[in-house]
């Protein structure tokens, strides 16, 4: 099957009662394309038969992001790039609550969902009619009351009035994705347009985007169930003069401290802790240590150590099994003895990566561990072999 790629009326027509109905009795049909298809074309025209499929598709793949999925209409990548239903909801209410808002770049109406919400009325805008379409009905499905308005629109040329905006632009480059943000559609650039309408925005940019330092915005960086989901810059009233990591679902936020220098390193005590993602990502691991009294395993590691456990949603706990020199040999040999066979390899901060050391190991057995490579200074390496908690 495929990309949806329906029409406006395409939309309009599926998403009647009785058709969303049959729909639904099809989707149990997405694992055998052959007799999905069949079925579809009992009903659609032969020209549909592909579009709809991929819908069918689309919505199996969106279950993970929204509780309605079933029901929605989404194209691959208004999918792929679309706020979750979770997040969606957690932005609306810290940073949207009983404001005016204006949803720019709209894509399928990920946060126009929570915005719908939360916000005293919202101005969803995408230059794409079929994601604006989508978007429309999306939002609905969740809110049926809410007041919303759909314009289409280019936000390049044609802004509308607001309080506060969301810019959420494209990051594709054709089919491939944009790391500069000048080729985001349209370019990060934009936002200087969108800032003389209001001094405060909120410009979602994707999670590989390099955080810098600036006075004119503050960053907030998401993380759901320790993945980072979405990266925004904070203009105005939304500025935290400093990075935060953002820990979804658990709604903690760690903040920049100035005064959190990187400490010393540490012996390696009774248990390790890796630090979210997303307190990686905005370099925030000396206030994680000192938040939750651990200690860094060495300068510039971001894995941490202590004798007490720390149960914390900003790091995932670990209990220390054995410490070795770094030698292949010595954990190949433990891993047998123990009936080790499931590993997790863990090394941020080294030259070496992950495959490369998943390949000269050799487990056996059905048990499971986690393996940490760590680099210090005078080439001391070392492997920890630790047990998830």
């Amino acid at each position: 099957m495929g990309n949806a790629m329906l029409s406006e009326q395409d939309i309009d027509m599926l998403a009647a009662s009785e058709e969303q109905h049959f729909l639904a009795s099809c989707s149990g049909l997405i694992h055998n394309p052959v007799k999905c298809v069949e079925k579809l074309k009992e009903r659609y025209p032969e020209d549909k038969v592909g579009d709809i499929a991929g819908l069918l598709e689309q919505r199996n793949t969106a279950r993970t992001k929204f509780s309605k999925a079933r029901e929605m209409f989404f194209t691959g990548e208004g999918l792929e790039q679309s706020t979750s239903e979770e997040v969606s909801l957690f932005k609306s209410q810290q940073y949207f609550k009983g404001a005016e808002c204006v949803d720019l770049c709209c894509g399928i109406g990920g946060t126009t969902i929570g915005m719908a919400r939360d916000t005293a009325s919202v101005t969803a805008q995408d230059i794409d009619p079929v994601h604006l379409k989508m978007a429309e009905y999306n939002v609905r499905l969740y809110f049926p009351q809410s007041g919303c308005t759909f314009v289409r629109g280019d936000t390049t040329a044609d802004i509308p009035e607001g309080d506060v905006y969301h810019f959420d632009p494209s990051r594709r480059k054709g089919t491939k994705r944009a790391f500069d943000p000048e080729e985001y559609i349209p370019p990060l650039s934009t936002v200087d347009a969108i800032l003389k309408k209001s001094p405060d925005v909120i410009v979602k940019v994707s999670p590989l985007f390099n955080i810098g330092e600036s006075e004119e915005c503050s960053v907030d960086i998401i993380s759901f169930r320790g993945e980072v989901k979405e990266i925004l810059l904070c203009y105005g009233r939304f500025n935290t003069q400093g990075t935060r990591a953002v820990i979804l679902p658990e709604k903690m936020i760690l903040e920049q401290n100035p005064q959190a220098e990187e400490q010393a390193g540490s012996d390696v005590k009774r248990y390790m802790y890796d630090p979210d993602p997303a307190v990686v990502k905005g370099g925030l691991t000396g206030e994680c240590a000192k938040e939750l009294s651990l200690s860094v395993i060495a300068p510039g590691i971001r894995y941490m150590t202590s004798d007490e456990y720390t149960e914390s949603p900003m790091v995932k706990a670990f209990e220390v099994l054995e410490v070795f020199p770094f030698s292949y040999r010595h954990v190949n040999r433990y891993f047998k003895r123990n009936s080790i066979g499931n590993i997790s390899v863990k090394c941020k901060d080294s030259f070496i990566k992950t495959g490369s050391i998943t390949k000269k190991l050799k487990p056996k057995g059905k048990g499971s561990a986690a393996l940490f490579y760590i680099e210090r200074e005078g080439d001391d390496r070392m492997f920890i072999v630790a047990s998830s908690l």
